[in-house]
């Protein structure tokens, strides 16, 4: 099946969508005022993904208002992320402050670790007097492409029959779908995926399962036209819920493959509420040592008291722990031995790719190895090249569909039949709890 080629949106939801005519019309009528004025146009659209972001994008455009208060500006947030920043009076060096604290705070990305001091990849200068027609023609290009963009997106929204969510998620739609995950069941959005072992070509070797509700099948089923995980904070409190449901299947559950040697992705909440406590009294202890409790960062700085209390009654249980969410940017500030934790897993990225390529790169190589290298599972592995890095920087443990893909292409015919009978169980011993035989 061919696939339909995607048109990439910027970073952010885009300004007013007559941006780029008011730059127009703007510049038109400087014809006969340019003494005085100049023009910054910041390449934001060069930058990496991860520099542009919502709040990044809001906060350079907020960083050049000082300058455009001082001298008359205005700044212009263009379709794909770049700012175009008009001022009268000012100097180069006056509305270069603007631009040198734009710079710093990109200073990560590799356009800006390695670019050269004349280097104009990240700014473009124009002093109206001189470079009008360039200004002009500049403006007019973006005028002309803002239109094509948006026939583009048109079309290939339409080509592929794809409603794109059109409102994040809200607290009065966040009741609607909590109250919605009450009732429903979930055990049909139950997804598992293996974390392996692999050193050097070898194959892949299965170590453990994380078992998940799958949040795309979540949205797709209870709400097609919301972005659920839009508001980090709301989808955090949707994730309790989640968490609610999940143990209710757990402790409901004849499915032996749910009793030990896998993953949970919990809240720090809800591992000390009453519902986790009646999950821990079904198990052995042999059960307990092969289950991994994972805990996302974001949570554990969250509340570094009920943290450590979840953490020493979790390993006093017999539960080995393991910190989620880990990226390029939050390694160098973790220490897994100070938070008393078995594994950590980082997420595989471009960015990370990037990173390990620019000046940052021994200041990541350093905070994995104080990891631990043999303790971190490589997460989101896509690609063979996600495997090569990792392996390049000591990890033996992964997690991904390139690796599901791998170890699939090298399974005999007696695994799959072994694997489609304990399928075959798994869906009985479903329907005999339910009361639905098929």
């Amino acid at each position: 099946m061919q696939t339909k080629k995607k048109i990439m949106k910027p970073s952010r939801r885009n300004p007013a969508p007559i941006q780029e005519q008011i730059m127009l019309d703007y510049v038109e009528r400087l014809g006969r005022f340019r003494e005085g004025r100049r023009a910054a146009h910041v390449h934001l659209s060069r930058l990496q993904p991860f520099n542009r972001r919502q709040q990044h994008l809001r906060i350079a455009a907020t960083t050049m208002q000082p300058v455009v208060q001082r001298f008359e500006g205005i700044v212009f947030e263009l379709f794909n992320d770049d700012l175009v920043m008009i001022c009268k009076g000012a100097t180069v060096s006056e509305m270069d402050e603007a631009v040198l604290r734009l710079r710093f705070l990109f200073s990560d990305d590799p356009l800006l670790s390695s670019e050269e001091e004349d280097n104009e990849g990240f700014c473009t200068w124009y002093d109206l007097e001189e470079d009008y027609a360039d200004v002009l023609a500049l403006a007019a290009h973006y005028d002309r492409g803002r239109v094509e963009y948006d026939k583009a997106v048109q079309k290939a929204e339409t080509e592929n029959g794809e409603e794109l969510p059109v409102e994040p998620l809200d607290p009065p739609h966040l009741a609607i779908i909590e109250k919605s995950i009450a009732q429903a069941d979930l055990s049909s959005m139950i997804a598992r995926q293996m974390i392996y072992q692999m050193v050097g070509k070898s194959s892949p070797q299965q170590v453990f399962e994380e078992i998940y509700i799958s949040i795309d099948s979540l949205r797709e089923t209870l709400m097609p036209n919301f972005d659920i995980t839009a508001n980090r904070w709301l989808f955090q409190d949707l994730t309790r819920h989640l968490d609610m449901r999940m143990l209710a299947i757990l402790l409901h559950s004849d499915d032996c493959s749910l009793r030990q040697s896998f993953s949970l992705n919990l809240n720090i909440s809800t591992v000390l509420s009453p519902q986790f406590l009646k999950f821990d009294a079904t198990l052995t202890d042999s059960q307990r040592n092969s289950i991994v409790v994972e805990l996302q960062l974001i949570d554990i700085f969250g509340d570094l008291g009920n943290f450590y209390f979840a953490r020493d009654f979790l390993r006093d249980r017999g539960f080995r722990l393991c910190l989620d969410g880990l990226t390029h940017l939050s390694l160098p500030f973790v220490d897994r031995a100070q938070f008393g934790l078995d594994l950590c897993k980082l997420h595989w990225s471009p960015e990370l790719s990037q990173q390990l390529s620019s000046t940052n790169a021994m200041t990541l190589r350093n905070a994995v190895q104080k990891l631990g290298a043999e303790r971190t599972v490589l997460s989101r592995c896509e690609e063979p090249e996600s495997i090569e890095l990792g392996q390049s920087l000591g990890i033996a443990l992964f997690q991904g569909y390139y690796l599901d893909r791998l170890h699939n292409s090298n399974r005999t015919s007696t695994d799959v039949a072994r694997t489609l009978s304990q399928a075959m169980t798994r869906q009985r011993l479903h329907a005999r709890s339910t009361g639905r035989f098929s």
